[in-house]
């Protein structure tokens, strides 16, 4: 497995700016989290991949700024919204092919959603079938204002779509809904692609790894379990940490608890 650092972390700290910290600090895996429209400018992101290439940093995923208009782009009653929303995405897989990486991360409907599941169903198809033109894996996260806050909901995704959906699991979303974590693995299976990863307890659900309850270790054996061998990445807001240095013996305590589970 590789383990790394979301841009989000640092946030509100420009992108770019947090990319170069972590390269320089030794971080070999990120998810960029571009934050704005001039963010997703080309010249923007080649110098990206170009200081990752540098640093031997990889780029694994992206995660839109615009996950909070998917409800109004993708899951209204109006079909040509929906179709102007698949051209919206092809500028993102484009960005995924020229920063290297292959998982762009989608939230989906609001959790009031009105469609019927298999319309939803039948748009992410859409999606993730124009992702895949591109080599773009289009990954739903369990999100708790979302549709997909459940464990119930992403089964019968998958139940649904068969091998044409794949998963991003979220440890403090499932917190967060008042999911089972256990469930929520269970049900996303060998389709969990990539995993935002934070420590909890009993009165924080986004803590620095090792600062919580949370047993990684068996959280990891149990991705194993399902033939998971991607990219765990740490993703907590900046309240949940004191300082940048507290956020990369995170990662550091994460690949020691990584090589455990070996």
């Amino acid at each position: 497995m590789l383990y790394g650092l979301s841009t989000a972390c640092l946030y509100p700290q420009e992108t770019e700016k947090t990319f170069e910290y972590y390269c320089k600090n030794g971080v070999k895996a990120v998810e960029i989290f571009l934050n704005t429209f001039s963010e997703l400018d080309k010249g923007y992101i080649r110098a990206i991949r170009e200081q990752g290439d540098a640093y031997g940093t990889k780029v694994i995923s992206i995660h839109p700024f615009t996950c909070g208009f998917e409800p109004f782009m993708m899951f209204t009653d109006y079909p040509r919204r929906f179709a102007d929303a698949l051209e919206f995405y092809k500028p993102y897989f484009e960005i995924c092919n020229l920063l290297g990486c292959d998982i762009f991360v989608f939230h989906g409907d609001r959790r009031e959603g009105q469609l019927p599941p298999e319309i939803y169903f039948e748009r992410y198809a859409k999606l993730y079938e124009l992702g895949q033109s591109y080599g773009v894996n289009v990954a739903q996260e369990n999100v708790v204002r979302c549709r997909s806050y459940s464990a119930a909901f992403i089964a019968q995704m998958k139940k649904s779509l068969g091998n044409k959906v794949c998963f991003v699991l979220d440890t403090k979303q499932v917190v967060r809904a008042g999911e089972n974590l256990e469930e929520m693995l269970n049900a996303m299976g060998e389709q969990i692609i990539h995993v935002h990863l934070s420590d909890n307890n009993m009165c924080q659900d986004c803590m620095p790894i090792g600062k919580g309850t949370l047993d990684i270790v068996q959280l990891l054996v149990s991705l194993r379990r399902f033939n998971f061998d991607n990219c765990i990445i740490i993703e907590l807001y900046r309240e949940n940490f004191t300082n940048s240095d507290e956020l990369l013996s995170s990662l550091k305590y994460l690949v020691k608890l990584g090589e455990i589970d070996k």
